[in-house]
């Protein structure tokens, strides 16, 4: 059976296969996903009615039955009675889907791969990411990957207040809300949108506060709060940083908030050499989209001198194997 993401691997459609027809076919398998998920007909096969190929006047029915059919083969698919078709595991509908959208948010710069490697393009200039497909599919694989293990070092630091810096809709202070009895959670963005987005489903509620307000100027955002942060949480939110947008970043929470120590939770650097020596090397494709993309993926010593750099000291250090994150609290 073909490994599918949320088959096994929320983004298995892109691991490498053993065979170079199980490559192929899992691009086949994704490229036909992308296709259905821009006809909007991808959330109706993960209901329970599915999809019937003749009943959209506004597509070609040949057409879509034969996606259907092809997906049905190679077991994505089921087939119901009356020609109607839906994923097989409805349960794991999510993550299938999930594991789309974070192609479908990288899919250009891949498909134009070519001009960028020959330079006849650059990216963020003529090519780049989708960013609301990004960040779609980055809450999902966060929240399913990273918000248990980041909790569990949060909750090793002993503090009753936490912020959490670039927490996009503030799903993560409203996760630490369900699962903890932390008194004060401030979710805090730059991006009016996504406060926005996470208030409207309903982040905001209980001890969780939303705000909008830029990481390198934390001043302001000090002023409306009640009392001090304990720790300031930041989650996949550096590596979009060179070391001096990082430095300002430590620089603007040092001012704001002196005493609270800092929860860094990112993906480990490891060389590709080290990588294929572990042979357990967890999701090679986020290190690959953050190259991509001009981000940057360091090593915990890299993190470490970075931070000494702006007076933090490390104090402690969690690391989960297998998705190849770390979670490193440093003190002031």
């Amino acid at each position: 059976m073909l490994r599918v993401a949320g088959y096994g691997n929320t983004v298995g459609l892109w691991r490498h296969s053993k065979t170079l027809a199980s490559s192929v076919r899992n691009h086949a398998v994704l490229d036909v996903l992308i296709a259905l998920e821009k006809c909007g007909l991808l959330a109706q096969l993960g209901t329970q009615h599915g999809v019937t190929p003749a009943a959209p006047a506004e597509f070609d029915a040949v057409q879509l039955k034969a996606a259907l059919e092809y997906l049905t083969e190679v077991e994505i698919l089921e087939q119901l009675g009356r020609g109607h078709f839906r994923v097989r595991k409805l349960r794991e509908f999510p993550r299938l889907r999930s594991a789309v959208y974070a192609a479908m948010a990288y899919n250009r710069p891949i498909r134009q791969l070519h001009r960028l490697i020959r330079g006849d393009d650059r990216y963020g200039a003529e090519i780049s990411r989708d960013d609301q497909y990004d960040a779609m599919a980055s809450e999902d694989i966060t929240s399913r990957f990273y918000y248990g293990f980041a909790t569990r070092t949060l909750l090793g630091t002993n503090g009753a207040s936490v912020l959490d810096l670039g927490c996009g809709t503030g799903a993560f202070p409203a996760y630490l809300a369900r699962h903890t009895d932390l008194t004060e959670l401030i979710g805090v963005d730059v991006s009016e949108r996504a406060i926005a987005e996470g208030r409207r489903r309903g982040h905001e509620s209980g001890p969780v506060r939303l705000l909008v307000g830029d990481a390198m100027a934390l001043e302001s955002t000090a002023a409306k709060l009640k009392s001090t942060p304990e720790i300031v949480s930041m989650m996949f939110v550096l590596h979009e940083f060179d070391d001096e947008g990082v430095e300002r970043i430590l620089g603007s929470i040092h001012r704001a908030f002196p005493l609270a120590r800092i929860l860094l939770t990112e993906m480990i650097l490891r060389e590709t050499e080290e990588a294929l020596a572990r042979n357990n090397t967890a999701l090679p494709e986020l290190r690959y989209v953050h190259q991509l993309s001009g981000q940057v993926v360091r090593s915990r010593d890299q993190w470490v001198h970075l931070f000494d750099r702006s007076s933090y000291r490390l104090d402690r250090r969690d690391e989960h194997q297998l998705s190849n994150t770390q979670c490193l609290v440093f003190s002031g």
